[in-house]
């Protein structure tokens, strides 16, 4: 009796009447789906996406759910653009980039040119030597392209083409069919007051 869940997404807070709206319809809102949630202390836990996700400098690539869009049709359209693709750039040598690098190659035999670029010395910062070498190891030995010690400075997608231009650190530039992005978070606080958020 003392637990309410209530599914839905929060858009505002309003801090004067403490409380909260939340939209709670299970697609694009309709006029009333609002609803308003009292609080006498409120714990944000949002969580963040990625860019990859929204589209933000990158293809776009579901790789955590978004508040009202169909996740099966967006990897659906992602999983057309990559079949087509002959040149994929992924940026981030982490996990994720490490694992898309991994199945893109697995999936795509020799018929696509995949690079890996990781601004790091290594792949899988901060795993032991022998699971960075053999996670190069095994990229390199399906034909991944990896360069190390090398960032993204800039992304461009071409507006007819939807051709991606990447520049990177070294001055060097790739055009590539897909650029997917895997490094860094956006936080979800869209619905927080910009006065209440600072640049971190």
């Amino acid at each position: 009796g003392s637990f309410t869940l209530v599914k839905g997404l929060v858009t505002k807070i309003d801090y004067s009447r403490k409380s909260v709206l939340v939209i709670t319809g299970e697609s694009p809102p309709k006029k009333g789906d609002a609803t308003s949630v009292a609080f006498d202390y409120l714990v944000i836990a949002s969580g963040s996406t990625t860019p990859a996700t929204l589209g933000q400098g990158s293809m776009k690539l579901p790789f955590k759910a978004t508040a009202f869009e169909d996740t099966r049709k967006a990897i659906s359209e992602a999983q057309k653009k990559l079949q087509n693709a002959t040149r994929i750039v992924i940026g981030g040598g982490g996990p994720l980039g490490v694992e898309l690098a991994g199945e893109l190659a697995e999936a795509s035999g020799s018929t696509k040119v995949i690079t890996l670029v990781s601004k790091t010395d290594a792949l899988l910062e901060g795993a032991t030597d022998i699971v960075q070498r053999t996670a190069e190891s095994l990229l390199r030995r399906k034909n991944v392209e990896i360069l190390k010690d090398v960032a993204v400075r800039q992304v461009d997608q071409d507006p007819e083409t939807k051709s991606w231009t990447v520049t990177l650190s070294t001055g060097q530039t790739i055009t590539a069919d897909e650029y997917i992005s895997t490094t860094g978070v956006i936080p979800n606080n869209q619905f927080i007051q910009k006065s209440f958020l600072n640049q971190d």
